[in-house]
Protein backbone atom coordinates (compact mmCIF):
# COMPACT_ATOMS: atom_id res chain seq x y z
CA UNK A 1 0.00 0.00 0.00
CA UNK A 2 2.95 2.62 0.54
CA UNK A 3 5.31 1.56 -2.26
CA UNK A 4 5.65 5.10 -3.31
CA UNK A 5 6.46 6.50 -0.08
CA UNK A 6 9.92 4.96 0.74
CA UNK A 7 11.98 6.92 2.36
CA UNK A 8 15.67 5.56 1.49
CA UNK A 9 16.22 2.25 -0.57
CA UNK A 10 13.26 1.11 -2.65
CA UNK A 11 12.89 -2.27 -2.25
CA UNK A 12 13.06 -5.11 -5.16
CA UNK A 13 9.70 -5.86 -5.81
CA UNK A 14 9.01 -9.54 -5.99
CA UNK A 15 6.66 -8.66 -9.28
CA UNK A 16 9.85 -7.82 -10.95
CA UNK A 17 11.07 -11.41 -10.12
CA UNK A 18 7.95 -13.29 -11.23
CA UNK A 19 5.12 -11.52 -12.16
CA UNK A 20 2.80 -14.07 -13.34
CA UNK A 21 2.39 -15.28 -9.75
CA UNK A 22 2.17 -11.94 -7.80
CA UNK A 23 -0.79 -9.44 -7.73
CA UNK A 24 -0.40 -6.12 -6.72
CA UNK A 25 -2.64 -4.35 -4.52
CA UNK A 26 -2.65 -0.77 -4.14
CA UNK A 27 -5.05 1.80 -2.87
CA UNK A 28 -5.16 5.70 -3.62
CA UNK A 29 -6.06 6.53 0.17
CA UNK A 30 -2.87 5.04 1.20
CA UNK A 31 -0.41 5.27 -1.11
CA UNK A 32 -1.50 9.02 -2.00
CA UNK A 33 -1.80 9.91 1.07
CA UNK A 34 -5.25 11.28 0.37
CA UNK A 35 -7.77 10.19 3.09
CA UNK A 36 -11.35 9.05 2.22
CA UNK A 37 -10.38 8.55 -1.60
CA UNK A 38 -11.68 5.11 -1.01
CA UNK A 39 -10.30 3.48 -4.47
CA UNK A 40 -8.13 0.52 -4.87
CA UNK A 41 -6.73 -1.24 -7.97
CA UNK A 42 -5.48 -5.22 -8.09
CA UNK A 43 -2.72 -5.90 -11.61
CA UNK A 44 -1.64 -9.13 -12.09
CA UNK A 45 -2.70 -12.16 -14.20
CA UNK A 46 -5.63 -11.35 -15.52
CA UNK A 47 -7.72 -15.06 -15.05
CA UNK A 48 -6.89 -14.71 -11.40
CA UNK A 49 -8.17 -10.68 -11.86
CA UNK A 50 -11.01 -11.60 -13.51
CA UNK A 51 -11.65 -14.28 -10.52
CA UNK A 52 -11.37 -11.57 -7.80
CA UNK A 53 -13.41 -8.86 -9.41
CA UNK A 54 -16.31 -11.62 -9.24
CA UNK A 55 -16.20 -11.92 -5.51
CA UNK A 56 -15.33 -8.08 -5.15
CA UNK A 57 -18.45 -7.37 -6.94
CA UNK A 58 -20.82 -9.25 -4.67
CA UNK A 59 -18.89 -7.58 -1.80
CA UNK A 60 -18.30 -3.83 -2.68
CA UNK A 61 -20.40 -1.06 -4.79
CA UNK A 62 -19.21 1.25 -7.10
CA UNK A 63 -16.98 4.39 -6.22
CA UNK A 64 -17.49 7.29 -7.11
CA UNK A 65 -16.83 8.82 -10.49
CA UNK A 66 -15.73 12.22 -9.92
CA UNK A 67 -12.90 10.28 -7.78
CA UNK A 68 -12.05 7.65 -10.53
CA UNK A 69 -11.28 10.39 -13.21
CA UNK A 70 -9.68 12.39 -10.50
CA UNK A 71 -7.20 9.86 -10.35
CA UNK A 72 -7.13 8.93 -14.09
CA UNK A 73 -5.61 12.34 -14.68
CA UNK A 74 -3.49 12.38 -11.42
CA UNK A 75 -1.53 8.83 -11.88
CA UNK A 76 0.53 9.54 -15.01
CA UNK A 77 1.82 12.89 -13.84
CA UNK A 78 2.28 12.22 -10.45
CA UNK A 79 6.39 11.74 -10.16
CA UNK A 80 6.70 15.47 -8.60
CA UNK A 81 3.71 14.78 -6.19
CA UNK A 82 5.24 12.00 -4.84
CA UNK A 83 9.43 13.22 -4.27
CA UNK A 84 7.72 16.24 -2.47
CA UNK A 85 5.50 13.66 -0.46
CA UNK A 86 8.51 11.78 0.30
CA UNK A 87 10.01 14.45 1.58
CA UNK A 88 7.73 15.71 3.73
CA UNK A 89 6.79 12.25 4.96
CA UNK A 90 10.64 11.90 6.34
CA UNK A 91 10.00 15.45 7.70
CA UNK A 92 7.35 14.20 9.15
CA UNK A 93 8.72 11.15 10.82
CA UNK A 94 11.68 12.43 12.11
CA UNK A 95 9.87 15.16 14.01
CA UNK A 96 8.01 11.92 15.59
CA UNK A 97 10.93 10.22 16.25
CA UNK A 98 12.49 13.26 18.03
CA UNK A 99 9.96 13.81 20.06
CA UNK A 100 10.39 9.90 21.14
CA UNK A 101 14.03 10.06 21.44
CA UNK A 102 13.21 13.14 24.09
CA UNK A 103 10.99 10.53 26.39
CA UNK A 104 13.61 7.84 26.12
CA UNK A 105 10.46 5.85 23.44
CA UNK A 106 12.31 3.35 21.31
CA UNK A 107 11.10 2.83 18.18
CA UNK A 108 11.95 1.03 14.85
CA UNK A 109 12.91 3.56 12.20
CA UNK A 110 10.25 3.71 9.76
CA UNK A 111 11.62 2.92 5.92
CA UNK A 112 8.36 3.98 4.56
CA UNK A 113 4.93 4.62 4.69
CA UNK A 114 3.46 7.07 7.18
CA UNK A 115 3.49 6.03 10.81
CA UNK A 116 5.69 4.39 13.42
CA UNK A 117 5.71 2.01 16.21
CA UNK A 118 6.73 2.84 19.70
CA UNK A 119 7.82 0.88 22.52
CA UNK A 120 6.55 2.17 26.16
CA UNK A 121 8.39 -0.54 28.22
CA UNK A 122 6.05 -1.02 31.34
CA UNK A 123 2.89 -0.44 29.52
CA UNK A 124 0.63 -3.50 30.32
CA UNK A 125 -2.17 -2.67 28.84
CA UNK A 126 -2.03 -0.54 25.63
CA UNK A 127 -5.12 -0.03 25.53
CA UNK A 128 -5.90 1.85 28.70
CA UNK A 129 -2.26 3.76 28.46
CA UNK A 130 -4.08 4.98 24.97
CA UNK A 131 -7.50 5.86 26.27
CA UNK A 132 -5.70 7.73 29.23
CA UNK A 133 -3.74 9.77 26.65
CA UNK A 134 -7.16 10.46 24.69
CA UNK A 135 -9.12 11.76 27.48
CA UNK A 136 -6.18 13.17 29.74
CA UNK A 137 -4.09 15.27 26.64
CA UNK A 138 -6.15 15.09 23.75
CA UNK A 139 -3.58 12.67 22.17
CA UNK A 140 -4.36 9.80 20.02
CA UNK A 141 -1.95 6.98 19.00
CA UNK A 142 -3.57 2.56 18.36
CA UNK A 143 -2.43 -0.10 20.87
CA UNK A 144 0.03 -1.92 18.92
CA UNK A 145 -1.31 -5.23 19.67
CA UNK A 146 -4.15 -3.95 16.75
CA UNK A 147 -1.61 -4.70 14.29
CA UNK A 148 0.33 -7.54 15.99
CA UNK A 149 2.70 -5.89 18.17
CA UNK A 150 3.65 -6.73 21.75
CA UNK A 151 1.16 -4.98 24.85
CA UNK A 152 4.45 -2.00 25.12
CA UNK A 153 3.84 -0.78 22.16
CA UNK A 154 1.96 2.40 20.40
CA UNK A 155 1.22 3.16 16.59
CA UNK A 156 1.41 6.51 15.99
CA UNK A 157 0.70 7.74 12.13
CA UNK A 158 1.86 11.16 10.98
CA UNK A 159 0.30 10.87 7.87
CA UNK A 160 -2.01 13.90 8.17
CA UNK A 161 -0.47 16.17 10.76
CA UNK A 162 1.17 19.10 9.92
CA UNK A 163 4.69 20.42 11.65
CA UNK A 164 2.53 22.53 14.20
CA UNK A 165 0.28 19.41 15.06
CA UNK A 166 3.41 16.97 15.73
CA UNK A 167 5.07 20.20 18.03
CA UNK A 168 1.13 20.01 19.79
CA UNK A 169 1.24 16.10 19.96
CA UNK A 170 5.10 16.24 21.65
CA UNK A 171 4.43 18.40 24.49
CA UNK A 172 1.16 17.00 24.70
CA UNK A 173 2.83 13.11 25.17
CA UNK A 174 5.36 14.89 26.93
CA UNK A 175 3.91 16.69 29.55
CA UNK A 176 1.92 13.50 30.25
CA UNK A 177 4.76 10.89 30.41
CA UNK A 178 6.92 13.80 32.71
CA UNK A 179 4.61 14.52 35.02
Amino acid sequence: MYNRIYFDEIPVSISSICPERVIVLNSASKNFCMPGIRIGWLIGNNDIITDITKIHRNMNSCPNSFFQKVLAEFIPVSANFFEGLRLEMVKRRNLIMNILDDIYWQYETPKGAIYLMANKNGISNSVEFVEKLIKGVGISMMPGRYFGAEESKMRICYGALDDLQIEQFGNRLKSYILN
